[in-house]
C-alpha cells in the first residue's frame, strides 16, 4: 500500500517535469544548414520553431523540413535566400502568427535554381513568395494561401540607380492557391517596363514583356498573371 501511495505521489511529478512540446531553437536550423557540405540533404528535426531565417551564398543543398512549422509573431520576412543556388526546400509550413502583415513568407533575392516542394505557405496578409532577380525558381505541390499576393515578381530599387534589370522566371506545378486577396501570381509594373520575364503554370507559359504587359495582364490597378 505504501509503495502504491509513493508511486501515485511521484508519477505526476515525473510526468509534468517532462517537456511534452520542447521549444525548438531557430539556431539549430542555422547550425545544421551552415555546417552542411555541398550535395547534402539536411533533415530538420520536426517541431515548431519561432524566428526568422536568412541564408546567403548557400549552394547545392536539399533541406527537408517535413513536419516542421516556422512561425513569427513579428511583421518581418520569415525566410530569406540571397545569392543562393540549387537549393530545395521540402515540406515546410510557414506563416506569420498575427492578424495581417506587410512582409513576406519567402524572399528569393538574386538566386538560381531554388525549389519549394510540398510546402504550406500562409502569407497571413501579404506575399507568399517574393522573387527578385532570380532564375529557375520552381514551386511544386505547394499550398499558397491567405496572402495579398501568392507569388510576386519584381526588381528592387537598384534598377533605378543605373544598374540594368535582369530577368526572372518561375515554374509552378500542381500547386494550390486559396484566399489570396489580389491575385495568385502578380508582378510589378516598373519591372515589366524594363525587361521580359517568364512564368510557367502547369505547363502553360506566360511571357511578360514591356510591349504586352499592360494589354494582357492589367486588372484594375494590379498586374495579374493568374
Amino acid at each position: 500500500m505504501k509503495k502504491l501511495f509513493l508511486f501515485l505521489l511521484i508519477f505526476p511529478l515525473i510526468f509534468f517535469s517532462q517537456d511534452i512540446n520542447p521549444k525548438k531553437s531557430i539556431v539549430d536550423i542555422e547550425e545544421k544548414i551552415y555546417t552542411a557540405i555541398s550535395g547534402d540533404t539536411v533533415k530538420i528535426e520536426p517541431g515548431t520553431y519561432w524566428g526568422v531565417l536568412l541564408f546567403e551564398e548557400l549552394k547545392n543543398l536539399t533541406i527537408d523540413f517535413t513536419s516542421v512549422e516556422l512561425l513569427t509573431d513579428q511583421d518581418v520576412t520569415i525566410f530569406t535566400l540571397k545569392n543562393c543556388s540549387n537549393i530545395k526546400i521540402i515540406g515546410l509550413t510557414i506563416r506569420h502568427d498575427l492578424i495581417g502583415c506587410f512582409t513576406n513568407c519567402f524572399d528569393v533575392n538574386t538566386c538560381e535554381s531554388i525549389s519549394f516542394i510540398n510546402c504550406d505557405i500562409n502569407g497571413s496578409g501579404f506575399i507568399g513568395i517574393c522573387v527578385n532577380k532570380s532564375t529557375n525558381v520552381k514551386v511544386e505541390n505547394c499550398k499558397i494561401h491567405q496572402c495579398t499576393v501568392g507569388i510576386f515578381l519584381w526588381e528592387n530599387n537598384e534598377t533605378y540607380n543605373g544598374i540594368s534589370a535582369t530577368t526572372s522566371d518561375i515554374t509552378i506545378n500542381n500547386s494550390f492557391f486559396e484566399e489570396n486577396e489580389v491575385g495568385n501570381i502578380c508582378f510589378d509594373q516598373n519591372y515589366a517596363d524594363l525587361i521580359e520575364f517568364k512564368v510557367e503554370l502547369n505547363g502553360k507559359q506566360f511571357l511578360v514583356s514591356p510591349s504586352n504587359y499592360k494589354e494582357k495582364y492589367l486588372s484594375d490597378i494590379y498586374y495579374i498573371i493568374y
